[in-house]
């Protein structure tokens, strides 16, 4: 079991049991989703409420997932991890997930796509993991990028905009170190990604 999936089994139990090994977290970024603590917190960066104790919160990065908890302990999991660790883990946190199969039309080749209820999806080749997509709001990438922004949030965030056969899209960064979306017919972010896609439409 690696940390990643270390981690998220922990803080699970955490929840189960009533563990309580502190609070505080500077890191940006919200999505509050195993607690054993009913005491409402704000995050840094973001309004929203949540739980003060036991709390795992995953941020989409440019080059693949991290599991922050509450006391600042962070655990990365790379793109080229074992997608089955990158599973466990998001399983621990949201439940079984939606759906699990093979996506043969896929730009890059058969691609394994395995879904979320809270529209997270993980895309996998050779059970590598290589890329996330997300189309619903509440899952945050570097820090405070979200479906659901704006286009002036996302030019706040120093996006870039072009014309694709998708519609707009707008990107984050460059290269390896880039999140990418798509903007919505409201001009709002209506999808993000990062690393292997098999685009959202």
């Amino acid at each position: 079991m690696t940390k990643f999936t270390t981690l998220l089994a922990l803080v699970a139990a955490c929840g189960v049991a009533g563990c309580n090994r502190g609070a505080g977290n500077n890191a940006t970024g919200a999505n509050a989703t195993v607690s054993n603590a009913a005491a409402p917190v704000t995050n840094a960066g973001n309004s929203a409420a949540v739980p003060a104790a036991n709390q795992t919160r995953l941020v989409l990065l440019a080059n693949g997932l991290e599991a922050i908890e509450t006391n600042g302990r962070r655990d990365t999991l790379a793109f080229g991890s074992p997608v089955t660790t990158a599973i466990a883990g998001l399983t621990s946190l949201y439940g079984a997930p939606a759906s699990d199969n093979v996506n043969s039309d896929c730009g890059a080749g058969p691609t394994r796509i395995v879904i979320w209820s809270n529209g997270l999806r993980i895309l996998a080749q050779n059970d590598q993991l290589q890329g996330w997509e997300i189309d619903q709001p509440g899952i945050y990438a570097l820090g405070d990028l979200q479906v659901g922004m704006t286009r002036a949030q996302l030019e706040a965030n120093r996006a870039t905009f072009e014309q694709s056969t998708l519609g707009t899209e707008w990107t984050v960064g460059s290269g390896e170190q880039a999140v990418g979306g798509l903007l919505g017919d409201d001009g709002n972010a209506r999808a993000m990604w990062a690393g292997l896609t098999c685009h959202m439409t």
